[in-house]
């Protein structure tokens, strides 16, 4: 992935339609993931993400609901990495696609929200 922007203490990250933004908060990170401009975390749970990079990785990743109710995965900021390269071969592997069945016009983010 590539660096896109930087501000603070938040990291915006690129590769073709996948786009994953990390917001430090102190020992912790919240991790945002859009596909194609869809919010996919909810998708990624519902191909049982959490069991395996538990499972993969030992990391204890969890949910938290923010801005416009938009799910984040949250993870302990010193393993932030792990999880960004996960997600990333986890899409690969798993040939994840935006399909209307299971993204919703709630899950849609603009570029003014993703930046802000």
């Amino acid at each position: 992935m590539d660096l896109e922007r930087e501000k603070e203490e938040t990291k915006w990250f690129r590769k073709d339609g996948l786009r994953i933004k990390q917001t430090s908060e102190g020992k912790q990170t919240l991790v945002s993931v859009i596909l194609d401009g869809y919010n996919i975390c909810f998708k990624l749970m519902l191909f049982d993400f959490l069991d395996h990079i538990k499972e993969d990785l030992a990391l204890d990743v969890k949910i938290k609901k923010i801005w416009n109710e938009q799910r984040v995965f949250v993870v302990d900021s010193k393993y932030v990495s792990d999880l960004i390269n996960y997600i990333e071969l986890f899409i690969g592997e798993w040939n994840i696609k935006i399909s209307e069945s299971t993204v919703s016009a709630s899950d849609v983010i603009s570029d003014e929200l993703w930046y802000s």
